[in-house]
């Protein structure tokens, strides 16, 4: 039951802002806890446990993907405590404007959006 969940997510390395269609690109992700309460893991069934959450929408702001989970947390993080992991993406096929967003989830409970904390959002084009 977090009572303030919140994260800070960066790309210290950046991400491109162009990629080919359907190609996969990777870079560092850091994901902090910035909240209150301690981040559990555990199975996407498990109500509070936590992990990544990715969205892709294009230009117009229609969800073209959504995944939870992957890559994983390596631990579970205490508030004040980071991590970093190996992010990928599989671009879409069609060409155009798409923004990456990626938030932590607290599964069966909340996005941490929807509790106020800033997602992270970067544009990319695919051409």
């Amino acid at each position: 039951r977090p009572s303030a969940p919140a994260a800070l997510l960066s790309l210290p390395d950046g991400w491109p802002r162009e990629v080919a269609p359907g190609s996969k690109t990777a870079a560092r992700l850091v994901v902090e806890n910035k909240g209150d309460t301690l981040w559990l893991l555990g199975t996407a069934e498990r109500a509070g446990s936590c992990m990544l959450g990715v969205r892709v929408y294009d230009e117009a702001g229609a969800l073209v993907s959504e995944r939870h989970g992957t890559p994983p947390l390596p631990r579970a993080l205490a508030p004040g405590e980071s991590a970093t992991v190996r992010f990928e993406l599989k671009a879409p096929h069609a060409p155009g404007l798409y923004t990456l967003k990626l938030d932590m989830v607290a599964q069966h409970v909340c996005w941490f959006e929807e509790r106020g904390s800033a997602p992270l959002a970067v544009q990319f084009r695919v051409s």
